[in-house]
């Protein structure tokens, strides 16, 4: 009785998340096609973000407990939610971060506390410091807030608001800070809350509520179309968010595939656990194997040619 045992390479498909702050809490939900479902809460705290990024495989925010405070930033728990500062005052009301995957730096728009001109700059992972690049812009006392996003191609867009007036859409010059307008009334109603990008697939979002009810989520293009991607079953407005694939286990996967034999029988166990044929384990997990022959047979060999005895072999999956 000869027996086989097969290891098959296999590896799965991760869909998009979304980390998500209203003033309900924190939540993380799946990014799934045409409906946002509430998902779970992380956090309940009063802690308020104006706004995310995704960088490396850590979630950055922007947190501010109400207008004019200062902006503190950080990092958030992407399973447990809970935020860590790097630097509890940037010294900029900062309403949009934006990652560059180009030149692995996070950008930022802010607004002056008199709410009078934006600027534009960068900011230090490490310590938090702001760096400012170019001249700060003036603008209508009702545009509350601007945000930005950067494509995998290192461009920066931004769009911009106000209370019941249109928003603007364009690009940001990452050397100068020189806006380009792409377009000027882009929406006369909805109010912007936050921009990300999903760059599995280079696709913008925005979420933009109406006039401070339930938002949607909107995809944007390069040219500023937007189209509704879908609405959340949560009441509250999306007020800042982020959205990101999570990295992939460097675990590898392997479906173990069981060759019955035609005279005995073959067990395989992950420890105390039967493993039947389909299983799928991680590599670097151990397996022990008995072979039973059926009556009037005798156990001959492994089909690797091993002739242990008693008839029980432990394997290690791998390549």
């Amino acid at each position: 009785m000869i027996l086989t045992l097969f290891f098959l390479y296999g590896l799965g498909y991760a869909q998009p998340t979304v980390i998500y702050f209203t003033s309900a809490g924190l939540h993380k939900t799946t990014l799934t096609p045409t409906t946002l479902t509430t998902g779970t809460l992380l956090d309940a705290t009063n802690m308020s973000y104006q706004t995310m990024e995704y960088a490396n495989g850590i979630v950055y925010a922007v947190s501010r407990p109400a207008w004019p405070a200062i902006s503190a930033f950080g990092t958030i728990d992407k399973n447990t939610g809970a935020f860590t500062v790097i630097k509890e005052d940037i010294g900029y009301n900062v309403s949009g971060l934006a990652w560059n995957p180009l030149d692995n730096t996070m950008y930022a728009v802010y607004q002056t506390a008199s709410a009078t001109s934006r600027g534009f700059g960068k900011i230090n992972l490490t310590t938090g410091d702001f760096e400012e690049i170019g001249a700060t812009w003036a603008v209508n006392a009702m545009q509350l807030q601007a945000s930005i996003v950067i494509d995998n191609d290192g461009i920066c867009y931004f769009l911009d608001y106000g209370q019941n007036a249109s928003m603007r859409f364009g690009t940001l010059n990452l050397t100068t800070g020189a806006q380009t307008a792409i377009l000027t009334n882009i929406n006369a109603q909805n109010r912007l809350t936050d921009m990300s990008i999903d760059r599995e697939t280079d696709v913008m979002y925005v979420s933009t509520p109406g006039a401070n009810t339930v938002n949607s989520l909107s995809t944007i293009t390069k040219a500023g179309a937007r189209t509704t991607y879908g609405s959340p079953t949560t009441s509250q407005r999306w007020q800042a968010f982020a959205i990101f694939t999570e990295e992939p286990s460097s675990t590898t996967d392997y479906t173990v595939n069981i060759a019955t034999p035609t005279n005995g029988s073959i067990t395989v166990m992950n420890g105390s656990t039967p493993v039947t044929d389909g299983t799928q384990l991680p590599e670097g997990t151990t397996l022990t194997l008995t072979a039973t022959p059926a009556t009037g047979y005798e156990f001959d060999q492994w089909c690797d040619g091993n002739t242990p005895t008693p008839r029980t072999s432990t394997w290690t999956i791998d390549t």
